[in-house]
């Protein structure tokens, strides 16, 4: 063999250990691309699973959401229903409010209408009671002038007994002298 022709082979040589360390190396290389490519699927493959659970939550969280969103609907219902009536009472009660008022202006009027009756009544019998007791006490005083009178008729009727009495007294004195005297002229005619 000729230098030339080793020389060629050694080359040849190098380059296909060079050639087998590359392709090592790119073997090595693909198998690390490999295990990350396997790592990548499943890391994908988790992905996929954590978004299919996401998903779900998703899916319950909009169920959950348009269920609230309902109950909101419901609940602003039943609120503007609850608003009507409140409005409603309000108006009832302003109603009644205002047919109290009126109920008590009547009945003040009323009231004042009965005590101003009642003060004419007791005006009028006020004065039915001050004539009366005027004209009453006109004839009490007739009446006790003349009880002043009587009293004055009985006085002098009574001076006037009192002296018949006395009189009747003295006449009595002289019937029983007499008496007296004439029952014992009877006994005794012979004293006289």
């Amino acid at each position: 063999m000729n230098t030339t022709t080793q020389e060629q082979i050694l080359s040849h040589l190098h380059q296909l250990s060079e050639g087998q360390a590359q392709l090592f190396a790119g073997q090595k290389q693909l198998f690390e691309n490999q295990q990350r490519f396997m790592q990548s699927l499943q890391q994908l493959s988790e992905g996929q699973a954590q978004l299919f659970v996401g998903q779900e939550q998703l899916f319950e969280n909009q169920q959950r959401f348009m269920q609230s969103l309902q109950q909101l609907s419901e609940g602003q219902a039943q609120l503007f229903v609850g608003q009507e009536q409140l409005f409603e009472n309000q108006q009832r009660f302003m109603q009644s409010l205002q047919q109290l008022a009126r109920n008590q202006e009547l009945f003040r009027a009323e009231v004042n209408q009965r005590f101003l009756e009642q003060d004419q009544k007791i005006e009028a019998m006020d004065q039915k009671w001050t004539l009366q007791f005027c004209e009453l006490n006109g004839k009490l005083d007739g009446a006790l002038l003349r009880l002043d009178n009587v009293e004055q008729a009985v006085r002098e009727l009574h001076a006037e007994v009192r002296e018949q009495a006395h009189r009747t007294d003295f006449v009595l004195l002289k019937f029983e002298q007499l008496r007296e005297h004439l029952k014992s002229w009877v006994l005794d005619p012979n004293k006289h």
